[in-house]
């Protein structure tokens, strides 16, 4: 079950731009997924935002004015926006205490994603012809937090934080939009962290499958390989 359904929600639009700012309470929704037989619940919260910014100097988009945001999903490739910049953030939270068997479970999690620059403004794109390019200082960046908290008394308390890292930077990639078939970046490299792990993924042609090369810390060996494209299920 999706507690923050955004799909229904409208955009603001003008001629240059199309801006999407969410606040979404998904607090009833979480309470009936947390609510279980031989769990009782004491307080759930849980909230999402969403800042999304879009410009583009090639086409008018004010017709996207007030439409929602499924009608924008499903017409995003018919933009036409050749030259533009695009920015994405999100922060999901959920927080719970729950009693099971006698013991207070205290849990919270939060994940922030980024799309966009390293210093966090808008990422640009263009197309010409049938090449396409993002820009250089462009990154996917998200980090999970968690933290669990057990305890049968005020001071018997364990506590458990873990967080997950996953950055990807891109360098010098380009797609070659001529065919539907094609699979990979046409060119360019994308370097990527994954907590410990750092590497670099490059790109030969869009329908020559890249190289990799990881390591988990700086001087350890480094796995190289080639990717597999697969076919995504939904």
């Amino acid at each position: 079950v999706d507690c923050f359904s955004t799909k229904d929600l409208t955009v603001e639009a003008n001629k240059t731009s199309v801006k999407i700012f969410i606040s979404v309470d998904g607090t009833d929704c979480y309470k009936k997924k947390y609510s279980k037989p031989g769990t009782d619940l004491v307080s759930v919260k849980a909230t999402y935002r969403e800042n999304f910014y879009l410009t583009c100097s090639s086409k008018d988009l004010s017709y996207l004015n007030g439409k929602k945001i499924r009608e924008i999903e499903s017409e995003a490739e018919k933009f036409g926006c050749t030259n533009g910049t695009q920015l994405s953030q999100t922060v999901t939270e959920v927080e719970s205490t729950t009693i099971i068997d006698g013991i207070t479970i205290i849990g919270k999690n939060r994940t922030l994603e980024h799309y966009g620059t390293k210093s966090f403004a808008p990422c640009k794109f263009s197309t010409s012809g049938t090449k396409s390019t993002i820009g250089d200082d462009c990154i996917i960046f998200k980090k999970i937090e968690d933290q669990i908290k057990n305890s049968t008394n005020e001071t018997d308390l364990e506590e458990t934080n873990t967080a997950t890292i996953t950055q990807y930077s891109a360098t010098g990639v380009t797609d070659d939009v001529s065919a539907s078939t094609n699979v990979w970046h046409n060119t360019g490299k994308i370097d990527v962290i994954y907590n410990d792990w750092t590497g670099t993924v490059t790109y030969k042609g869009s329908n020559t499958a890249p190289t990799y090369s990881l390591k988990e810390t700086p001087t350890s060996t480094p796995i190289t390989g080639s990717l597999t494209a697969t076919e995504a299920e939904y």
